[in-house]
């Protein structure tokens, strides 16, 4: 064998090389673009809305606590209302999360069967109170 036969095949087998380390290549970036897409598109919205849920949650289990140590009326329907706020808001933020793919449920019942009845015997403990006081200025 000639060394032009030679050193021609060893140019083909060279660019042979360099063209499948350029294909691989090639397909390693298009993959990675098609992740970082799906995490840009999908995965961090899905966060944001994921950490606000965790947020409105903290604060809905404060309001529930807040809820009962009302001291008065007013104070409790303010309390009430916040609370209606956050649990409508974590509605809101539950259905955001199933539409950005979310298989993950958020069951409310709990939050608003606590306020229902954290609110229902404050408001039974106002009116004791009050009715306490009646008595206690008759006697």
């Amino acid at each position: 064998m000639r060394i032009s036969h030679k050193l021609l095949a060893s140019g083909l087998a060279t660019a042979a090389g360099v063209t499948a380390v350029a294909a691989i290549s090639l397909y390693s970036i298009t993959s990675i673009q098609d992740a970082l897409v799906n995490l840009t598109t999908r995965a961090a919205p899905l966060h944001a809305v994921t950490l606000e849920t965790q947020e409105r949650v903290e604060r809905t289990v404060g309001s529930l606590m807040r809820l009962a140590s009302s001291r008065n009326r007013d104070e409790l329907a303010k309390t009430q209302a916040g609370l209606d706020a956050d649990i409508g808001r974590l509605e809101a933020l539950a259905v955001a999360a199933t539409r950005l793919g979310s298989d993950a449920k958020l069951d409310l019942r709990g939050f608003q069967d606590a306020r229902a009845l954290v609110g229902k015997s404050v408001g039974q403990r106002l009116a004791d109170g009050a009715l306490y006081e009646v008595e206690a200025s008759r006697v």
